[in-house]
């Protein structure tokens, strides 16, 4: 398993920061908590470097007690899709409540468009609940940790998808700050999207065979630089022939959409290479 970290770009595109590989028969990456946390830490890391401020929007591979506290509090923003089983303290409450049950007393605060990609939009009641989180690292009962955070729920109507429950440090008291949240969370499926770009045939990983746990990083390392520069190429105005050139393929095969995206740039490099080889040098040197 390959665990991304990137960049979210305008038109839900994605530029990859990061990417280490996780399995339990691998030399060093076996844990798939601490794999997501390490490459977390190495994309706002390269953040920093930059002097970027950066919220991270995570779904529930993020969203465990310990990567809450450690991502969700205000010296850095996040968005954090959460298990609705889990248990939270709300305030003024000894005893702990699932969170589902928590969220269930709280009243409704107005309405949402929560962006499910293909699925389209889908218009949610929300509600919200500020509540602690506690957890042990180990069996010891003075090991206890905890954190406070904000929590919206959007909900959909019956007969749709479970509803969408994201932590953040961020305030969610009222409607806009809710609606936004929604929206920056409907934004991590640009990862999704481009992590199934690149293992698309025109990206060439089918065309080698690579056994060893080197030899699957080099390559993904490869495709994931090969990705960045077509991405960059559909923002840089150097680039414009670049784009009218594929733009110019992809109509004649009558495959190109309403927008130019990533996966579509590289297919029309891929298909007309061999053809028009030098003019696409050339664009690419413009």
């Amino acid at each position: 398993m390959d665990i991304w970290a990137g960049l979210g770009l305008r038109g839900k595109r994605v530029g990859p920061l990061a990417r280490p590989l996780c399995s339990r028969r691998h030399p060093q990456g076996t844990s798939h908590t601490a794999v997501a946390e390490a490459v977390v830490a190495q994309a706002l890391a390269l953040r920093q470097r930059l002097g970027r401020r950066a919220i991270v929007r995570g779904d529930k591979g993020l969203g465990r007690k310990e990567q809450i506290r450690r991502r969700a509090h205000p010296q850095q923003d996040a968005v954090l899709r959460v298990d609705a089983a889990i248990t939270v303290y709300p305030p003024a409450t000894a005893a702990g409540l699932l969170l589902a049950a928590a969220l269930a007393r709280q009243r409704w605060r107005g309405a949402v468009d929560w962006d499910r990609g293909a699925e389209g939009i889908r218009r949610c009641r929300r509600r919200t609940l500020c509540a602690t989180l506690r957890f042990r690292r180990t069996g010891r009962k003075d090991a206890v940790q905890e954190t406070t955070v904000n929590v919206g729920e959007a909900v959909p109507g019956a007969g749709a998808p479970a509803s969408l429950v994201v932590a953040t440090p961020l305030p969610v008291d009222t409607v806009a700050p809710l609606r936004a949240i929604v929206r920056l969370y409907a934004q991590r499926w640009a990862m999704e999207t481009g992590f199934e770009t690149r293992h698309m045939p025109a990206w060439g990983q089918e065309a080698f065979m690579v056994r060893r746990w080197t030899a699957s990083d080099r390559l993904l390392g490869v495709v994931a630089v090969a990705y960045a520069l077509v991405v960059l190429a559909l923002y840089q105005r150097t680039l414009r022939a670049v784009r009218r050139q594929a733009t110019a393929v992809l109509k004649a095969l009558s495959v190109v959409g309403d927008q130019l995206t990533g996966g579509k740039l590289a297919e029309a490099i891929g298909l007309d290479d061999q053809q028009h080889r030098r003019a696409w040098i050339a664009a690419w040197l413009r």
